[in-house]
């Protein structure tokens, strides 16, 4: 589309013509798209951080300079956003890591103190338990309790995403609990 019938999109929209603005959004949506999708780290983020990058938009519509190129001011705004949210994401989820180090480091005295006040024969049927799993799930318990890897990491050694390996630890665990009730060692309670 022609910068002049963008900019009398934009100029009607000023005008308080909304149907015009929705022209501006169809025509550069798939470009704001494709600048957010390739800086974001979660996909399923595209779709609001879009939505966000054109409210803004319409709401400084007023600084645009006609006779310049729309495409290229919307995908900087698109980029602020996209950058914004980065760096939330990344912060949010270092965050989660640091404290969950902390809370395993605070605990790991009663943890410690727990398993060596345990007899012989619960540890057995702990490995026999974990012995049950499958290797995938094996391979996930070792990592993360015994080799101490980040999710993260183990998601990239076993071709998962994070998310799938928290749910898959999640399921071993309760697997494993299960086989110790069914041992008579861990009590339902």
């Amino acid at each position: 589309m022609e910068s002049t019938n963008i900019d009398d999109f934009v100029r009607k929209t000023l005008e308080g013509d909304l149907e015009s603005y929705r022209q501006v959004i169809e025509t550069f949506e798939p470009r704001v798209r494709v600048v957010i999708a390739s800086m974001v780290p979660d996909s399923s983020l595209v779709d609001d951080l879009t939505q966000e990058v054109f409210i803004i938009a319409y709401q400084k519509l007023s600084t645009y300079k006609p006779d310049t190129q729309m495409g290229s001011w919307l995908s900087q705004i698109a980029r602020n956003v996209a950058q914004n949210e980065r760096r939330r994401w990344y912060r949010k989820n270092d965050m989660k890591e640091r404290y969950k180090a902390e809370i395993e480091k605070k605990i790991e005295f009663d943890i410690d103190r727990l398993a060596g006040s345990l007899q012989g024969d619960v540890m057995d049927a702990l490995q026999q338990c974990i012995k049950m799993l499958n290797d995938t799930a094996r391979t996930m318990i070792s990592g993360f309790y015994y080799k101490e890897m980040a999710v993260k990491d183990l998601a990239h050694d076993l071709s998962m995403t994070a998310g799938a390996v928290r749910v898959m630890l999640c399921r071993a665990r309760q697997s494993i609990a299960d086989c110790l009730q069914r041992k008579g060692v861990l009590s339902n309670g």
